[in-house]
């Protein structure tokens, strides 16, 4: 009884004794490994390198393609157009179009069966509106053709009576004029000119004129004035005698005096009427006449221009009425020319549906020579150039692979659909080399456009390469862990890329050495790279931001804590913004930690901004004023960095080794 109740006694002890030490060693055996990997950076290191992924670098050949989607079409298309012009209308209606895949033979269309159908246009536009036209047209035209009848009798009618009354034709009355005008010049007098007397020159002319009638009676008035002034005077004299001599009264003898002053009176009177003739009269009739051919001319000329306009507008007419009847000049197979507009919006060919002038209505391709229309987006079409060989498969023949090469590629985006705005894509064109299938216009087609091609060389995944200081690295497993190899590379496929010199066939390198890159040792970048890929940044950040840098400061406003380069705040700046990124290139610049920086510690690129930088010109250049030149820097889009940005590190871009987001030759 006392030894079982002993033992009674001595296991509750036993028990309470275990869960206390319990509570004692198992924290003491987590601690300790705990304090140990924090103790020691060579376990954790070699512990989880030791769990890093690890490929082997493999030699084979390298491919780099690109496949894009397009459209099959041909590289020679005759197009059918409407030429039917669109006056103040929407545009001309299609009454009749022949069947798309109409097959077209010496000019005409035919259906593609024994007994051919008889030849028939392609499309035929409605005319009606012209034909109302025509006959309007035709009814201007009679009447303008007659109003120029009209009037270029007009016109010849006062020819006529110029040469009527002149008795000359108007060409010889300004020929005349005009040797008179040098006779009258060279003082030959009125009847000579260059020693040619103009009387000669009448003789050209016609001397029944009126006026030369005109002249000619008032010339035989005044000869039998003269004649019966004569008679009057002989008669006077003789009375005068017979009246002395008393035979006759004296009343007799002042009606003869009276008869011969009559007769004087009436030869100056034909003689004014001759002066009047020869200098009015004519001067008077030529500048009428004159003035009606002109005038008679110039409505000829406005009736021939009317006539001439409604003679163009109904031969328009005409050609317009004929151009709605269309044929084909080619042969081919007929293709609708169907369009859809950038908003989704479709114009479908078929009857009953308006064109417009110079709207592609059927499209006639040659089947000999087909190409694929495809889009490479921007981020790969500096990789696509012409000559490149291309693979082509047509989703209607899976089977069948077609040859062929880059033969153009778009110089400028092409024109895409506003719900994709801001994806800019650029047309390239593939010639089709060689078929063994049936091309048609339209066919879906996969084109792969082979970009480069190396055969027996080293390839590495891409994302096993990382970036440091400018130069390519990957991890290797080596005798003594794991450590940093420079490589030089070469292009890359977004899946591999090649390796020039650094590693060999079968050597272990970790797959993702951006997870354990700051595990090994790594070269650092010199103070130039740090300084451009850092500036960069403050670039990125100021044009999605708006840096408080724009706002430069005046130099007078800077303290002399500034000045004394005290790691101060330069004025304008905002906590954690470019000043901050300025500050840390500052201290690697500033190698002598001076707080100062003279000319040959910058970056090559930047020693021209020297003397802008050096505010208060001596000579050197503090925090303060290196925050201005950085800001200076994000702020001109002349700088180096804009014209030649910096290769940022892994870590800071997406982008495959190499410098090119989807590798290349």
């Amino acid at each position: 009884m006392d030894r079982s109740q002993a033992e009674s006694r001595a296991s509750p002890r036993r028990r309470g004794f275990s869960a206390k030490v319990l509570l004692v060693v198992v924290p003491a055996l987590v601690a300790v490994p705990a304090i140990a990997w924090n103790l020691f950076p060579g376990l954790k290191r070699s512990s989880q390198v030791s769990d890093a992924v690890t490929c082997l670098v493999e030699r084979g050949d390298f491919v780099h393609v690109i496949t894009e989607r397009g459209n099959v079409e041909s590289a020679e298309n005759e197009e059918i157009r409407c030429e039917v012009q669109s006056l103040n209308t929407a545009g001309t209606r299609i009454l009749k179009i022949v069947s798309e895949g109409t097959k077209i033979v010496r000019g005409g269309p035919y259906l593609e069966r024994a007994d051919a159908q008889p030849e028939e246009p392609l499309v035929v536009l409605d005319s009606s509106a012209l034909v109302n036209d025509r006959m309007k047209q035709e009814s201007a035209y009679n009447a303008s053709l007659a109003a120029l009848i009209q009037a270029q009798s007009v016109m010849d009618t006062a020819f006529i009576a110029s040469e009527e009354y002149f008795g000359e034709s108007l060409a010889d009355r300004n020929a005349r004029r005009c040797l008179e005008a040098v006779a009258q010049a060279q003082g030959l007098g009125a009847g000579r000119a260059g020693g040619f007397p103009l009387a000669r020159f009448r003789l050209f002319g016609n001397r029944e004129g009126k006026f030369f009638l005109e002249e000619n009676t008032i010339l035989s008035e005044i000869d039998v004035a003269q004649e019966n002034l004569r008679r009057a005077r002989d008669t006077e004299r003789y009375s005068e005698q017979l009246q002395s001599r008393g035979y006759i009264t004296r009343v007799q003898l002042e009606a003869d005096h009276f008869a011969r002053q009559k007769a004087e009176k009436d030869l100056e009177a034909a003689r004014k009427k001759l002066e009047v003739l020869q200098n009015y009269t004519r001067r008077k009739m030529e500048v009428q006449l004159q003035a009606d051919i002109d005038t008679a001319k110039a409505k000829c000329d406005a009736a021939k221009a009317t006539y001439n306009l409604d003679e163009s507008k109904l031969k328009l007419i005409n050609e317009q009425i004929t151009k709605c009847t269309i044929k084909a000049k080619k042969p081919g197979q007929v293709v609708y020319a169907n369009i859809t507009e950038r908003f989704g919006q479709e114009t479908i060919i078929e009857e009953g549906t308006l064109v417009r002038e110079r709207q592609v209505i059927i499209r006639l391709p040659n089947p000999e020579k087909m190409q694929v229309k495809v889009k490479v987006n921007e981020a790969k079409v500096a990789l696509v150039g012409p000559g490149m060989p291309a693979r082509i498969r047509l989703d209607a023949y899976s089977d069948a692979e077609l040859e062929g090469v880059v033969e153009s590629v778009g110089e400028y985006p092409a024109p895409g659909m506003w719900w994709a705005a801001n994806v800019k894509e650029y047309d390239t064109i593939v010639k089709i080399l060689k078929s063994s299938v049936d091309l048609r216009p339209g066919y879906t087609a996969d084109v792969t456009i082979l970009i480069a091609r190396e055969s027996d060389v080293l390839l590495l995944p891409v994302q096993a390469v990382i970036e440091s200081g400018g130069e390519n690295y990957c991890v290797v497993r080596g005798q003594s862990g794991f450590e940093a190899r420079n490589v030089k590379v070469g292009p890359n496929n977004d899946e591999f890329v090649v390796v020039r010199d650094g590693l060999d066939e079968g050597d272990a390198v970790v797959s993702s050495p951006a997870l354990v890159k700051d595990k090994v040792d790594l070269p650092e970048a010199p103070p130039e790279t740090m300084a451009r890929t850092m500036l960069a940044a403050a670039k990125t950040a100021a044009a999605s931001k708006g840096s408080p840098l724009d706002k430069k400061p005046a130099p007078d406003s800077l303290t002399e804590k500034d000045k004394a380069g005290k790691g101060a705040r330069p004025p304008g700046s905002a906590k954690g913004y470019p000043a901050e990124i300025a500050d840390q290139i500052f201290k690697k610049l500033d190698t002598d930690g001076d707080g100062k920086l003279k000319a040959d510690d910058l970056p090559a690129e930047f020693r021209k901004l020297f003397a802008k930088a050096d505010l208060n010109h001596d000579d050197f250049i503090d925090r303060a004023e290196f925050a201005q030149i950085a800001a200076a820097m994000t702020r001109r889009p002349d700088d180096p960095l804009a014209k030649r940005p910096p290769n940022p590190p892994a870590g800071m871009s997406g982008g495959a080794p190499g410098g090119t987001s989807g590798g290349g030759p």
